[in-house]
């Protein structure tokens, strides 16, 4: 049981805490797995394995939450959402940081701003969360350092040699996302931008 503003916890233990996974199949846990497959909601045959996944991790899959949508409009594409957010604790320089990746999965091409508001209601998502952490959990830490990716994989029914499509820019933020095509297996490191 953990102390409320206990700032030993860890990112992973605070959603740990927040999450009643008990009756939210929506939500999974891993540890010291090294291969996790994400399945397109929509699309059976649209499907990614992910390779080299850090040992403490979870997967929200969005689009299975039950989010009070009639509350918003929609009209400007508020109530979208990407398919996965994936939180793990991983190495970067040397640091331990949480990830928080963001995926879409298209088994067709993309339609940019579609995919750019899926990414950013999602994103809205964790910033809600961030918000309950600092308070109820009274950790004013509570992701403050996370590194934040966005990645679009599409065509995924397809498996023939990976083709990325990276900007300039770096993927941490919605409208910069990193698209790859044509895959069916990547590593998790490579997608956030370490290998």
């Amino acid at each position: 049981m953990s102390i409320i503003g206990d700032i030993n916890m860890t990112d992973l233990d605070i959603f740990n805490e927040m999450f009643n996974t008990d009756s939210n199949s929506c939500v999974s846990f891993g540890q010291n797995q090294n291969r996790l497959k994400l399945t397109e909601p929509q699309y059976a045959s649209s499907s990614i394995t992910l390779k080299g996944i850090p040992g403490n991790f979870f997967v929200l899959q969005m689009d299975r939450f039950d989010l009070p949508i009639n509350f918003f409009s929609g009209n400007r594409g508020a109530r979208k959402r990407a398919d996965f957010v994936i939180i793990a604790e991983a190495i970067i320089n040397k640091i331990n940081k949480t990830v928080i990746l963001y995926i879409e999965l298209k088994n067709t091409n993309i339609k940019k701003d579609h995919v750019i508001k899926q990414l950013k209601g999602a994103f809205c998502f964790i910033q809600y969360c961030q918000a309950i952490g600092r308070s109820f959990w009274e950790n004013k830490d509570f992701l403050k350092h996370a590194e934040h990716r966005f990645v679009v994989i599409c065509k995924t029914d397809i498996n023939k040699r990976p083709t990325f499509h990276k900007k300039a820019q770096f993927h941490n933020k919605p409208g910069n996302f990193l698209k790859v095509s044509f895959t069916q297996h990547e590593s998790f490191y490579r997608l956030i931008g370490l290998k």
